[in-house]
């Protein structure tokens, strides 16, 4: 029951088993976990009386191999980035010049934020071997050592795990009501390490996830409404343009481009209706002063006074149309 209890809280547990490999050594076969599952890429390395002796990579499911000589004191360090490093000592002194083979599980947990993990700087437990089992095996006094230790630290994950799923969310939460899906993924993604039970992290990484896909076809339209409004406009097709920008502008409100695009030609389309203003109002100008110069000179005074008024109402800054009724009255005066 002791021995099960120490499984869990310091991480490792010792399989002992003779065999004849090598000569002077000990044969170490590990496995680093995670969550109870092997942990790739975690580092191991072996120091000898403080100096690096060996160094390796666990493998996709977490294993390692060390071959340790006898009669020597080594630490062995268990590390992966964004993980509390854990470390044993090995006494590998034996009675004989034998091989020996040890085989060990040291689970590693993830960082929280604000953990003290100071206890964790001595060795979590310590391998030697035991004549009277003649075999490796963990020092029973050492573990009663760190036992409040351990147990120190495993109720601060607890309690900080909390606090650290509520402040992640919080963050996440942020930028997914900013609209910033891509950058709140990585967020709820952090938050279900710290709480694997929840589904709410889950549930708005699917809804992050929708949400992009769905900004990436309102993209392409945007996009392609603006290639549209573009050529039209530099083809000074302005209407059909306008129409373009104007439907760009509903799915992105926030795009300056659309509007100043808008805005240049509502300018230019009020300029082009101006223009045909003033030459419409020209030409019922010419057609007034035309038909009043042709009845004045057939000396219709009367008729040709009405289309000189005429063409004074179209352009009443005009001198010549005034000039030409005041000669009319004169002329019908006389």
């Amino acid at each position: 029951m002791l021995k099960r209890f120490f499984l869990g809280l310091l991480f490792f547990f010792p399989l002992m088993l003779l065999s004849q490999q090598k000569n002077g050594f000990v044969e170490i076969s590990g496995k680093v976990k995670y969550q109870k599952k092997g942990l790739a890429g975690a580092t191991i390395k072996a120091y000898e009386d403080g100096s690096l002796f060996a160094t390796k990579t666990t493998d996709k499911i977490g294993r390692f191999k060390l071959y340790l000589p006898i009669n020597k004191n080594f630490v062995i360090e268990s590390s992966k980035k964004d993980f509390v490093t854990k470390k044993i000592t090995f006494d590998s002194h034996v009675p004989e010049s034998d091989s020996w083979t040890y085989n060990f599980t040291v689970e590693l947990f993830k960082m929280v934020p604000g953990l003290d993990v100071s206890a964790l700087s001595q060795p979590v437990a310590k391998v030697k071997y035991f004549k009277e089992y003649d075999e490796f095996d963990y020092d029973m006094t050492y573990f009663n050592q760190m036992k409040a230790k351990v147990d120190k630290i495993i109720a601060q994950i607890k309690v900080l795990k909390k606090q650290a799923y509520k402040d992640t969310i919080a963050k996440a939460d942020k930028l997914f009501r900013e609209k910033k899906y891509k950058e709140a993924i990585p967020l709820y993604d952090k938050a279900i390490d710290y709480d694997p039970l929840s589904y709410y992290p889950d549930d708005q990484i699917q809804k992050c996830e929708k949400l992009i896909a769905e900004g990436n076809k309102e993209e392409k339209t945007y996009e392609r409404y603006i290639t549209e409004g573009d050529s039209y406009f530099s083809s000074k097709n302005y209407e059909t343009a306008l129409s373009s920008y104007q439907k760009a502008s509903a799915i992105k409100q926030n795009e300056q481009y659309p509007k100043q695009k808008i805005d240049e030609i509502n300018k230019l389309l009020a300029q082009r209706k101006k223009q045909k203003e003033q030459q419409q109002k020209n030409k019922n100008y010419q057609a007034a002063i035309t038909s009043a110069d042709s009845y004045f000179g057939k000396k219709q005074y009367a008729t040709a006074k009405t289309f000189y008024e005429k063409a004074g109402t179209i352009k009443p800054n005009e001198t010549y149309p005034k000039q030409k009724i005041s000669e009319i009255d004169k002329i019908l005066a006389d």
